[in-house]
């Protein structure tokens, strides 16, 4: 009866090594997340900044009209990942 307890002391002490692979995968597709996130806000970060600058330049320009730069915004904003 002894061996039993000897190999179910052995499980005990495997676990938690199993637990810390879990945890550094886990962090791994945090950081992922985190990474993706951040390109995902420097594109929309971008884009905005370039739209903003065509409304800019249009309130100014007296032969756009404020239609034409609403439907560019909207193409831009649509063609986001």
């Amino acid at each position: 009866m002894e061996p039993a307890c000897r190999k179910d002391k052995q499980k005990q002490k495997e676990t938690p090594n199993r637990g810390d692979n879990g945890k550094a995968k886990q962090k791994s597709a945090q950081q992922e997340l985190k990474q993706r996130q951040r390109a995902e806000i420097y594109a929309l970060n971008k884009v905005m900044t370039e739209l903003e600058q065509q409304q800019f330049e249009a309130f100014w320009d007296p032969s756009s009209t404020w239609m034409e730069t609403e439907d560019a915004i909207l193409k831009q904003v649509r063609s986001l990942p």
